[in-house]
């Protein structure tokens, strides 16, 4: 049996222009990875999901072991949101329903993913460690995150796409 004392956040990593019900995908492909289905029959291994649109899904009661976070699927519930958040912010739409469920945990300590499994960029480098916590603590404006370092980033997957189109048209040159 679960015992949350974290709530762990987590982001899909597929961009929600690609796939805008991505839930399904994620039930998929936690299926084909062998993990344990769930009390209400997902084989999601996050507890909530929320989609672009906002759309909220329990896929795991809050008393069921996760499937997502190694050391800490039996002390914690999991919130993924769809989206790849080193490229994209959440939508507006989903920091609304994040802020909400956030406000239904107010003992848990929340974290992204990579605070506790630390080769992750999970829940995406566009949002500070702090993002989440910011989104229920009344004195601090909800900035989704540091401009300068959103530009920095934004300019390093741009040279990073560059870089593919080079590499792309040299293997087609050979």
């Amino acid at each position: 049996m679960n015992q949350p004392k974290y709530l762990i956040i987590h982001h899909t990593a597929v961009s929600y222009q690609t796939n805008h019900q991505q839930v399904w995908a994620v039930n998929r492909y936690h299926k084909e990875k062998d993990f344990p289905v769930s009390s209400l029959g997902w084989f999601v291994g996050y507890h909530l999901f929320i989609e672009a649109s906002g759309a909220t899904i329990r896929c795991r009661q809050d008393s069921d072991i996760g499937a997502h976070t190694v050391g800490y699927n039996d002390k914690s519930v999991a919130i993924c949101l769809a989206g790849d958040f080193n490229k994209e912010l959440p939508t507006n739409e989903q920091v609304v329903s994040l802020k909400k469920l956030l406000s239904q945990y107010p003992k848990l300590i929340i974290g992204p993913h990579r605070q506790f499994q630390k080769e992750r960029t999970c829940y995406g480098l566009l949002l500070a460690d702090d993002w989440a916590t910011k989104l229920i603590s009344p004195q601090i404006v909800t900035d989704a995150v540091d401009k300068e370092k959103q530009e920095k980033i934004r300019g390093l997957w741009i040279t990073l796409d560059v870089i593919r189109s080079l590499l792309l048209k040299l293997r087609l040159l050979k």
